[in-house]
């Protein structure tokens, strides 16, 4: 999906429309005549340890990529940026942690796509991702892989989706978890496209890898730098990334809309949002920090490694595309009658 700025469009008593980024914009703007008690707390901000709560365990590579970004912001802004990770719920303890803390600038979540899936897939959050928390900035992008085990008599999209279409529900695909992204990816596919194929949820991308690599499954869509091990070692068939351009370490693998099925992009993302109300200053001066790390020569390098690619946006562009994602999510969701308790 792209990064549009047009939002839908709002009414006010007099008639006139505005957009949620007109909206946005007014309400980071009034938070500076509104909140005036904390003037000299923004012009000195940080003159503490701020915290960055990471949904993730630590080692993994969500909890590896937040680190080395908290510690270049710390580098620029003189304070040390504190991660803890708050695992559980989907990263939803995290989130809502974050929610329910003070709004001075102090506390922030590094969050993922994760967050766009359970305003849906839960019905009884105890926070609002659009009303509690705050875009600050997008970060990145972990571009998607279909892949198919070799025995699957197809090597493109075009005769893999034949296949499927002549033989409904006989191949079965892979997922680490009812209700996450590589799950509700590959629906979305074969609703868009009219295939079937049966799900297999695991416990985690671990195992799911373990089983699609013997046979077990034949099918999975997951983060391009988990699966490149496996393509490069011939273990699974590359059939098209979903990214909207080839991947710079397999650029051989070509997207799905050059494979004929335009109209169809999965990535996942990451980026880092505050409690509602935080001073407009604060969220300003704090994605410039975050566009200044992006740029630096090892974070580069690190994301890089992940087979990422920076989509660094502001709040308000921000805003539009976590709106775009919970109800590209949530449609599925509710098609498939996915939502928990």
């Amino acid at each position: 999906m792209s990064f549009s700025d047009i939002g839908p469009q709002t009414k006010d008593k007099m008639g006139r429309q505005f957009s949620r980024r007109d909206i946005l914009a007014a309400g980071l703007a009034s938070s500076l005549m509104t909140l005036p008690k904390f003037a000299h707390a923004q012009s000195d901000w940080p003159n503490k340890p701020i915290r960055f709560l990471v949904g993730f365990s630590a080692g993994g590579p969500t909890d590896g990529f937040a680190r080395l970004l908290a510690r270049k912001l710390g580098d620029q802004l003189g304070q040390q940026i504190i991660v803890e990770n708050r695992v559980g719920a989907n990263a939803n303890i995290a989130a809502e942690l974050v929610a329910r803390s003070p709004a001075d600038g102090y506390t922030f979540l590094y969050n993922s796509s994760s967050l766009a899936i359970s305003a849906s897939l839960y019905k009884n959050l105890r926070y609002d991702a659009r009303k509690d928390l705050m875009p600050v900035s997008l970060l990145m992008a972990l571009p998607t892989v279909l892949v198919a085990h070799p025995s699957v008599p197809a090597s493109t999209a075009a005769e893999l989706f034949a296949y499927l279409r002549a033989n409904p529900g006989k191949l079965n695909y892979a997922s680490g978890g009812t209700g996450n992204a590589q799950h509700l990816g590959m629906a979305m596919i074969l609703q868009q496209f009219g295939l079937e194929a049966n799900h297999v949820p695991y416990k985690g991308s671990a195992p799911a890898h373990i089983d699609l690599i013997s046979g077990r499954v034949q099918l999975m869509i997951d983060a391009s730098s988990s699966l490149l091990p496996y393509i490069k070692d011939k273990r699974l068939k590359p059939i098209a990334t979903l990214a909207p351009q080839r991947l710079p370490e397999m650029p051989e693998i070509p997207t799905l809309a050059e494979s004929g099925f335009p109209g169809f992009e999965l990535e996942g993302w990451y980026g880092v949002m505050a409690p509602a109300k935080t001073p407009a200053p604060i969220v300003r001066r704090m994605h410039s920090e975050i566009v200044k790390a992006m740029g630096s020569q090892d974070l580069k390098s690190s994301l890089a490694l992940l087979g990422g690619r920076p989509i660094v946006a502001p709040a308000e562009k921000f805003d539009v595309y976590l709106q775009s994602e919970i109800h590209r999510y949530g449609k599925i969701i509710r098609e498939l009658n996915l939502g928990e308790e």
